[in-house]
């Protein structure tokens, strides 16, 4: 009764913190027996010791002298005399879970199950259980139950994982504890925190550090406008109470090592990296514009196309990922020629039913965004043309990206969609006087005809040539005529087809006079007329004011042969004819050119 009386007041002095100061920072003495029991028959000892930093340890080695007395360092290990790693666990396991108890039943079975791992000296379990008195048989099954739950419980080491779903946009950690029993087991969740630490991510909150439980998803957001996301991750865990290592207290006086009761607590560190595919949507957009503004019938027009992603969902053109790596996410872009239309087309938001087409044509965009040029189609009337284009996910596998692609068409009759097709439209000139036996103000006549509706106006310019003293020779071409004598120039602005007359020059001087025609040409909205010029002479341009006669009777001027000019040559017009009528005769204007043409 007073033995354990005493092992009660040791263990109240423990309870209430009463220590006696440590010798050392380094070493430290063992003043007596902690919790425990001691022997009525032979006062023996079966429990903790008492040292004077404060802190109880069990002995480690029955076969040495008592701790008592003992003068002792600390250290950490993960060997034992000749332990193998599992008994070193099963004896890390015991000092974290009972070596520090107040209770004196667990106190003794702790210390009786490490001696039945490290040793017993030749006596069996029961030899030292006796030590517990009248309590030997509880301390010796409790002994057994301990030594059963450290075989189960007890670890070789713990990792940390750390694993980041793209998919999902989570990160998850994990401890894996080595149990003795039952090898490597993932931790139930929840169990543990730990820190994770973010790059190229966040959490909800704005953060890129969060103690999060082991287990448990936590929620992240890649950082935004990245088609590949990349994302890199850590976490660590400290404080685990897994593992071999344990504080040893070596006796430097030979006797009992004492295993402390301060457990080594063990950390667990893992980092990850993940990239792929955004899974967020993309949406694409196409500028659109038609190949050319104007071209003559039997050409080709193609549709040219800028291809990029708007600021919607990803704000970036999209990747897939295969074996071989990352790829823009490929689309078929559908182009549609509508036309021939009699007018300029007014925009609309999508083609009206009835409105001819010309030809469907599919650009295959794989390398994402860029410039692309769709097959040509053929135009073979004249009139107005006008693109569409359109995307479509369905046309992209999933696999490939579809499911994250959004959809987009243009409008109708768009201008730079907008072309004109130039037939062969006509003009025929005429000056307005033959002859002249007097002064006066002459003036050239144009009919234009086979112009579309809405085709550029252009300014046409017929300068007045003379006077000569001899006629000019019918399909004659004067190359330098802009450096002959000429008494004037009339203007006048082709608007479509019709009747025009230039302005009038006046006329004083008797000798012969022909026009030369000319023109600036005109683009507007991207449909053109060329510059273009007829230098020839001809008759149906050409009169004379004749010289005062000698009497009142004036003579008649010579009629004049007819003449009909040949096709326009090469051109945006694509033979553009202009004919000069004058007694009925015709001639042909060459264009895009700045020398003559003959008129015959």
């Amino acid at each position: 009764m007073p033995r354990t009386l005493t092992a009660l007041l040791l263990l109240l002095a423990v309870s209430l913190g009463i220590v006696i100061p440590a010798a050392s920072a380094s070493a430290a003495v063992v003043t007596g027996h902690g919790v425990g029991f001691l022997s009525k028959t032979d006062r023996s000892w079966i429990g903790s010791y008492l040292s004077t930093d404060g802190t109880t340890g069990l002995c480690l080695d029955v076969s040495r002298p008592s701790a008592l007395g003992s003068t002792f360092t600390y250290e950490e290990t993960t060997e034992y005399a000749d332990l193998s790693l599992d008994d070193l666990a099963r004896v890390a396991y015991i000092g974290r879970v009972w070596a520090s108890t107040y209770e004196l039943v667990t106190a003794a079975a702790a210390q009786l199950a490490i001696w039945r791992i490290t040793g017993l000296d030749g006596h069996d379990a029961a030899y030292y259980a006796q030590r517990a008195n009248e309590h030997a048989a509880v301390v010796l099954s409790t002994s057994d139950s301990f030594l059963a739950q450290a075989s189960r419980a007890a670890s070789r080491s713990v990792t940390a994982t750390l694993g980041i779903d793209l998919a999902s946009h989570t990160v998850t950690s994990q401890l894996v504890v080595d149990l003795v029993g039952s090898g490597p087991t993932v931790l139930a969740p929840g169990v543990h925190d730990g820190v994770i630490t973010l790059q190229g991510a966040t959490f909800g909150d704005g953060s890129t550090t969060r103690r999060a439980a082991n287990g448990v998803a936590q929620a992240i957001i890649p950082d935004p406008g990245r088609a590949i996301e990349e994302v890199s991750a850590s976490v660590g865990f400290t404080d685990l109470p897994y593992g071999a290592t344990f504080t040893v207290g070596r006796s430097l006086n030979g006797r009992q090592d004492l295993l402390q009761a301060a457990p080594v607590r063990a950390q667990a560190t893992a980092e990850a990296r993940a990239s792929g595919p955004s899974p967020l949507p993309f949406s694409p957009e196409v500028v659109t514009r038609t190949s050319s503004g104007s071209i003559a019938a039997g050409e080709t027009l193609s549709d040219d196309l800028v291809l990029s992603a708007n600021d919607e969902g990803l704000g970036r053109w999209g990747v897939y990922q295969d074996d071989e790596g990352f790829h823009p996410v490929p689309v078929v872009i559908e182009s549609v020629l509508y036309g021939p239309l009699k007018r300029r087309p007014e925009p609309l938001a999508e083609a009206p039913a009835d409105a001819p087409v010309v030809c469907r044509v599919e650009t295959a965009a794989t390398e994402g965004p860029g410039t692309y040029r769709s097959p040509g189609c053929a135009v073979a009337e004249p009139g107005w043309y006008t693109w569409t284009a359109a995307i479509d996910p369905a046309r992209t596998p999933p696999e490939h990206g579809g499911d994250r692609l959004g959809g987009w068409s243009s409008s109708w009759g768009e201008a730079a969609e907008t072309t004109l097709v130039l037939g062969a439209p006509t003009i025929s000139t005429v000056a307005s006087r033959a002859s002249l036996d007097q002064p006066a103000c002459v003036h050239d006549t144009l009919s234009v005809s086979g112009l579309p509706v809405g085709a550029p106006a252009f300014t046409v310019t017929a300068t007045l040539i003379g006077p000569d003293e001899a006629a000019p020779t019918p399909g004659s071409v004067h190359e330098e005529w802009r450096q002959l004598q000429s008494p004037g120039a009339g203007e006048v602005t082709i608007t479509g087809d019709g009747e025009y007359s230039t302005d009038c020059v006046e006329v004083s001087e008797p000798g012969y006079y022909h026009f030369v025609i000319s023109s600036p040409g005109s683009t507007v909205d991207g449909a053109s007329i060329p510059a273009f010029e007829d230098a020839a002479v001809h008759a149906s341009e050409s009169f004379v004011l004749q010289s005062p006669p000698p009497s009142s009777v004036p003579s008649s001027p010579a009629a004049r042969l007819a003449s009909t000019g040949q096709e326009a040559g090469p051109g945006l017009l694509a033979g553009v004819v202009i004919t000069a009528l004058g007694a009925g005769a015709w001639a042909a204007l060459r264009l895009s050119r700045p020398s003559r043409s003959a008129r015959s």
